[in-house]
């Protein structure tokens, strides 16, 4: 009597042709339904892998090598089958690792207001103003603004007293 194969040894089989392919752990789970240590096992099974030692490195370390050579976000999202969202995760992370997101920071900081930030920027440059001549024009604004108030709330105490002074 012939014996049928199991759902699990077909789909253990399906795994072992998706890892012939190259496929990464991530993949693989997508396609099959299967969580990381099942796939695992089968690597183990099958091929007498190592789980450390996969023998080529994550599509993330490629992308920061690709990255730090130069290639641009499409060409790197093309080779190694990106998303974008992916790519600027990987480029995000390339920029912290090597401490260069000010840029970065700023935006996030900046968040919906990045064309007003442009825009000082633009009329900076336009008027030859350093960004100290800019810090120190905003605190004497600070301190006019803030004598200005003062002036008026001594005009609002001022006001009872002539009237007081009409009366006499």
């Amino acid at each position: 009597m012939e014996k049928f194969p199991s759902g699990r040894e077909e789909k253990e089989k399906r795994v072992c042709e998706i890892i012939r392919q190259g496929k990464g752990v991530r993949e693989i789970a997508s396609i099959e339904r299967l969580n990381f240590t099942q796939i695992k096992k089968i690597r183990r099974k099958y091929f007498n892998v190592d789980d450390e030692d996969t023998g080529r490195p994550s599509k993330r370390s490629q992308a920061l090598k690709l990255i730090r050579e130069g290639k641009t976000d499409v060409d790197i999202a093309m080779e190694l089958d990106l998303s974008a969202k992916e790519m600027l995760e990987y480029r995000k992370e390339y920029l912290i690792l090597n401490d260069d997101d000010d840029l970065l920071r700023l935006y996030q900081t900046a968040g919906g207001d990045l064309p007003s930030l442009l825009t000082l920027y633009r009329e900076m440059k336009i008027e030859d103003i350093s960004a100290e001549d800019a810090i120190w024009a905003l605190s004497q604004y600070r301190t006019f603004k803030h004598m200005n108030l003062e002036y008026e709330s001594l005009l609002r105490k001022l006001l009872p007293l002539r009237k007081l002074d009409m009366v006499e």
